[in-house]
């Protein structure tokens, strides 16, 4: 399974889930694409991934394109997307936006009101931790091979459930490296900043 190309495949296919009204969004990604000629500050290929379909999914939340929003506007979906999503993944969204603003000059929205907020916390409770024994004999209890698997998942990864659960077939590769390797569903919601560190990592990697 080739992945080399995967970063710059997977900014092409964001670009390609916009409409063709969505133009101000697509010039966004393409300022901001560290491989862009154009002069300015750029940021990693994940992250142009990232900002581009948060961007088009926000729009989409607003039921108006950017260049029409407000401040009042834009604060108000977030207030309503705090109510849905997790902190972190909200500011995944105030970050795209607010680096959009600040782009867009021409825009109706001041990027200084919009306040990137993480509830993120360093460190690991050692006693929600499973011991090896524990580990092992919740997977012995599995009811089938496939709960059985899901325990792999969650024991060899070391993931969240929402990482789990968004996984695709195409996402993980058996056979690349030395314990195989996956990669984050970074175009689905609720990953709680996970995928900022990086997208591909390895199966047995917990």
């Amino acid at each position: 399974m080739a992945r080399e190309n995967a970063p710059t495949e997977k900014v092409e296919q964001a670009r390609k889930r916009l409409s063709e009204d969505d133009d101000h969004i697509l010039e966004y990604s393409q300022a901001i694409d560290p491989d862009s000629p154009r002069a300015g500050p750029t940021k990693s290929l994940r992250t142009v991934e990232t900002y581009t379909d948060n961007l088009r999914r926000f729009q989409d939340r607003a039921g108006a394109s950017l260049e029409e929003l407000t401040t009042a506007d834009v604060l108000a979906v977030f207030d309503d997307m705090q109510s849905e999503l997790a902190t972190d993944s909200v500011a995944q969204y105030q970050s795209a936006v607010k680096g959009f603003y600040r782009w867009f000059e021409a825009g109706n929205v001041d990027p200084a009101e919009i306040a990137v907020k993480s509830d993120q916390k360093t460190g690991i409770d050692e006693q929600s931790v499973l011991t090896r024994d524990e580990f092992h004999e919740l997977r012995e209890a599995a009811a089938d091979s496939r709960a059985r698997c899901i325990i792999d998942l969650f024991g060899y990864t070391g993931q969240r459930i929402r990482v789990i659960q968004t996984l695709r077939v195409k996402d993980v590769d058996p056979s690349a490296g030395a314990t195989g390797s996956y990669w984050l569903n970074t175009e689905a919601e609720g990953l709680k900043g996970a995928e900022k560190a990086m997208s591909k990592r390895p199966l047995l990697g917990a």
